[in-house]
């Protein structure tokens, strides 16, 4: 849910005096021409601020609200701690390799010392790179299960700022927004926890 602001920056144009008579013509029209368009600009700007009907909300606050979060929560931290659990066993396998290699190394032959630490070496890189696939496949199946939620709140913003007619809907937790006033801007947040039905 993206916020956007556009803003108008005019560029007042610079007016130079000078006494001199030998100026051509054109110059003059050129600058009254540049002064009309500054004008017209401002002008319109001004005509436009005036019919914009603004409204701000906070989508984590809509988001926590929502009985779909705290399932979707539950499950994504259930699917992550299975992921650490697999992880800590190769680790304690990694760990009970070590310290036999470290244990029974004086009594084992070269090709078995050999073979114990390519075993160590294989496990180690194993659970790096288990490590690495987990953290992707954890943020894969977050973002496949935190989805529809998503898309319901989008929804749901799009049907408040239509059937109120907001001219924009700002989220101030995308951080976009350095000023509000709220004495002139509408929390559109409780009108769109209407429409999903929550509190």
């Amino acid at each position: 849910m993206k916020s956007f602001i556009t803003q108008l920056h005019p560029r007042p144009s610079q007016i130079h005096n000078h006494n001199n008579d030998n100026k051509p013509k054109n110059k003059i029209m050129k600058t009254l021409k540049i002064l009309f368009i500054a004008a017209f600009v401002l002008v319109g700007a001004t005509t436009m601020a005036q019919n914009l009907k603004l409204a701000y909300l906070n989508s984590n606050e809509i988001m926590a609200a929502l009985p779909e979060m705290e399932e979707f929560q539950k499950k994504a931290q259930a699917y992550r701690q299975e992921m650490l659990d697999q992880l800590e066993e190769m680790q304690v396998e990694y760990s009970n390799k070590m310290n036999d290699y470290k244990n029974k190394f004086e009594g084992w032959s070269d090709a078995v010392r050999q073979q114990k630490l390519k075993e160590v070496q294989d496990l180690q890189s194993r659970i790096e790179a288990f490590a690495q696939d987990a953290e992707q496949d954890v943020a894969k199946k977050n973002q496949e299960w935190i989805k529809p939620i998503v898309d319901k709140v989008q929804n749901a913003i799009k049907e408040v700022g239509k059937e109120h007619g907001f001219t924009y809907i700002f989220d101030t937790v995308q951080g976009s927004i350095v000023y509000m006033d709220e004495a002139t801007a509408t929390n559109a947040g409780p009108l769109v926890k209407g429409k999903l039905g929550v509190k």
